[in-house]
């Protein structure tokens, strides 16, 4: 639950650095643990940033599995969707934070991950490394050029450098996103996706 939290502050980090109104940044939130959640969408709470961040906030707790498969398919089919507050002239980066591998439907991960990519969706990646993490699984989620799209570190040095890789990967110095965070259950994957209106 500790961790958890930790990558919840990492992400309000991320999100305070952005300019969060619908004109400019948007952001939404997918979590998981056995199934897949969305906390708020794109086009939710105004895109006004203080509600966005206590959004997050209140983010659940769940434990338990990881069915990371089921969350990158909400990116493609719920999320990045027109009703939902996408915006089709704006790229989509998905950002996925995890310290984990799935242990629920693993092996329909990559399939899922490819399904996002095919529907132009960036998958960047920061892996917080623990003993037992597999970065195989995770760097078949990232994009390609993999170093620009995961980033592996021990949890202290991630978090103290997460927020200045994800916006210096993902931004070219344009003030107009639309982020989603998808968050999983434990610190196991929590996604964040970002769109903007300029070419990365």
């Amino acid at each position: 639950m500790a961790r958890f939290n930790v990558v919840k502050e990492m992400v309000i980090s991320v999100v305070n650095e952005l300019d969060v109104r619908m004109d400019r940044t948007r952001v939404g939130l997918v979590y998981w643990s056995n199934d897949a959640f969305v906390a708020f969408k794109l086009n939710d709470y105004g895109q006004v940033k203080q509600d966005v961040v206590e959004a997050i906030r209140r983010v659940p707790y769940l434990g338990n599995r990881t069915h990371t498969a089921a969350a990158l398919r909400l990116l493609y089919d719920t999320v990045f969707q027109r009703q939902n507050g996408d915006r089709d002239d704006v790229p989509n980066v998905a950002v996925v934070i995890s310290d984990g591998n799935s242990n629920v439907e693993a092996d329909l991960t990559p399939v899922e991950a490819a399904a996002c990519r095919a529907n132009g969706i960036r998958m960047v990646v920061a892996v917080v490394y623990a003993e037992q993490t597999d970065v195989t699984e995770l760097s078949t989620i990232a994009s390609r050029p993999l170093q620009r799209n995961l980033f592996t570190s021990s949890a202290n040095l991630l978090l103290d450098n997460i927020t200045a890789a994800i916006i210096g990967s993902t931004c070219d110095g344009t003030d107009s996103l639309q982020i989603t965070l998808s968050r999983p259950v434990k610190i196991r994957v929590l996604f964040f996706a970002k769109n903007k209106l300029t070419k990365f």
